[in-house]
């Protein structure tokens, strides 16, 4: 927006008669005194003829089951939502694998949005069951593009699993550690909300809670919060 300076040159006569004097050219004294007065116009701002970017809103965590909406809109220059002229398709994608949906129960895959001539936003949903942080992109043709960083997490843990240890072992040796995690249904890693126990079982073997295999059990408790624990082994025979 162009703002010029404009001076204006004004002419104060001021004319002083002199005290008495008679109205004859040689009486009449003429005096002028010249100013000058600067005065400043703006040019009134025109408006943008278009929107310049891509603006994104909507959460930036998730659960591994949530079906999560995204509202993408365009703005002018000054960030202000404002209407496509015509049709403007958005490109949707994501720097580590996850799918955008048309729909909000996630069903109907999509990799655009399109915003209709004369709006100014629409709707696009994301899903993905895998935990991990990600960045969401949203761009179109002539339009600076948004972004949004998302994260995904984890359900309540449902799942066991044995995850490391020894697959065979030596008659009266303890053997161990032996990690159990828990997983959510999405098998992600997940933590337990409260005290887990599970019953531990096999062969003619007994279960212990230290490296010594002295402090022997028959379940393994994982605490509230933690989504691991350990045990050892010991068997008498060869199973």
């Amino acid at each position: 927006m162009a703002e010029k300076n404009l001076r204006l040159r004004v002419l104060l006569a001021v004319f002083i008669l002199g005290a008495g004097a008679a109205c004859s050219d040689s009486d009449e004294e003429d005096t002028s005194t010249t100013a000058e007065v600067a005065v400043a116009a703006t040019a009134a701002p025109s408006p943008d003829p278009s929107p310049s970017a891509l603006a994104v809103t909507g959460p930036t965590t998730a659960r591994s089951t949530d079906c999560s909406a995204f509202v993408v809109s365009t703005t002018s220059s000054a960030a202000a939502v404002m209407s496509v002229l015509t049709a403007t398709t958005v490109s949707v994608t994501t720097s580590i694998a996850g799918g955008f949906y048309i729909d909000s129960s996630c069903a109907t895959a999509t990799t655009a949005v399109t915003l209709g001539a004369d709006t100014s936003s629409n709707s696009v949903y994301f899903k993905d069951a895998t935990a991990k942080a990600l960045t969401l992109t949203f761009s179109a043709s002539g339009l600076t593009s948004a972004t949004k960083a998302f994260t995904v997490t984890a359900t309540d843990a449902s799942l066991y699993a044995v995850t490391s240890g020894a697959t065979s072992v030596t008659t009266g040796i303890c053997a161990g550690p032996y990690t159990i995690k828990t997983y959510d249904a999405s098998s992600n890693l997940a933590s337990v909300a409260t005290e887990k126990a599970t019953a531990l079982a096999a062969g003619s073997g007994v279960f212990f809670l230290d490296s010594v295999c002295m402090n022997s059990t028959a379940t393994l408790t994982i605490a509230g919060g933690a989504s691991s624990g350990a045990f050892y082994y010991r068997t008498p025979t060869i199973a």
